[in-house]
């Protein structure tokens, strides 16, 4: 197949439908126990992935690399450096081959091990669908890209001590990643703050003062705030990083990450302003910020850090291995 260069802006619409704002849900955030249990090598290997579709409600099995393609369909822009993109493909697929050597199938997505609902799992795409959104030569030249960076590190995990890191990922960071230990009150060894390249402009959402009163008032009940709108924050506390900790308003204290739910904005890396009555958001960064930034890993690349050198920058003492040979 004779594949096309394409103009830049292909690039801007893929990472325009790129579902990755938040990142991946992390898997100990409803609870803060962790039970780690050691991956089966000979298990692994003829495993087969089960992915509930929310769209049609089916449950299809596949192959993993099959299945990490789809996620960097859904999750990673193709214009990225390649090895980016493989760092991406490592973590892809060690995330989801944790849930699945841990045997978790969730009953939201009908004891499947993974869903389609980025939100939940992990986006993904197949390539059927993704020549309906995007057309043939797109889809053929975008595939064959991501493909590429999968076959590239095929079988390949990130494990700690016995077992599969738990390799969560987000869009972009303001300078340094997040811990799980701040954000979800987990201490992961290899989740931990470390700087990053990241250079993203700044995001901006304004809500009028009755909107901003309006979006408090349902998500935690009775508040105090009256009077002048530029008086309703009385004190914002930030960590070492930058990021918002938690917020003082109207008599109530307000973590950082329930604000940013709350307000449906990018990070908890912001600036919080109030000019003519409206309040103003300024963030910098998208998404949880915990593990690998996106954005991040695609500046190292840039520079001449090859995909191991990524993965060991954002996930510190964890081991590149197989977890079954090439074929």
């Amino acid at each position: 197949m004779n594949y096309k260069i394409l103009v830049v802006c292909l690039a801007v619409f893929l990472m325009v439908l790129s579902p990755t704002a938040g990142g991946i849900i992390y898997e100990g955030q409803a609870s803060q126990k962790r039970e780690e249990v050691p991956f089966d090598k000979e298990e692994l290997e003829e495993i087969t992935v089960e992915l509930y579709i929310t769209s049609t409600g089916e449950k299809v099995c596949m192959d993993i690399e099959e299945y990490v393609v789809g996620v960097m369909m859904a999750e990673v822009p193709y214009n990225y450096d390649a090895e980016a993109l493989k760092a991406m493909a490592v973590a892809i697929r060690s995330y989801a081959l944790r849930r699945v050597s841990r045997n978790e199938k969730s009953p939201v997505h009908l004891a499947a091990h993974l869903c389609d609902d980025y939100s939940h799992c992990m986006g993904y795409i197949s390539f059927a669908d993704a020549e309906k959104r995007w057309g043939k030569e797109r889809t053929d030249v975008y595939y064959k890209t991501l493909e590429d960076a999968v076959n590239e590190t095929e079988g390949e995990i990130l494990r700690y001590g016995d077992c599969i890191a738990d390799t969560v990922f987000h869009a972009s960071s303001g300078g340094f990643t997040e811990s799980a230990q701040n954000v979800w009150g987990v201490e992961v060894p290899y989740l931990v703050s470390v700087p990053t390249p990241d250079k993203l402009p700044v995001s901006r959402r304004i809500f009028s003062s009755a909107e901003f009163c309006e979006l408090l008032l349902d998500s935690v009940g009775t508040i105090e705030l009256s009077g002048d709108a530029s008086e309703w924050i009385e004190k914002i506390e930030k960590d070492d990083k930058g990021r918002v900790s938690r917020i003082f308003i109207g008599g109530k204290v307000i973590s950082g990450r329930r604000l940013r739910e709350i307000f449906d904005i990018d990070s908890t890396c912001f600036e919080v302003t109030c000019e003519d009555g409206n309040i103003i958001f300024d963030t910098v960064g998208k998404g949880h910020g915990v593990g690998m930034s996106m954005a991040g890993a695609d500046a190292f690349a840039k520079s001449g850090k090859d995909y191991r050198k990524i993965l060991e920058h954002y996930y510190p003492e964890t081991e590149l291995t197989l977890f079954r040979e090439n074929t």
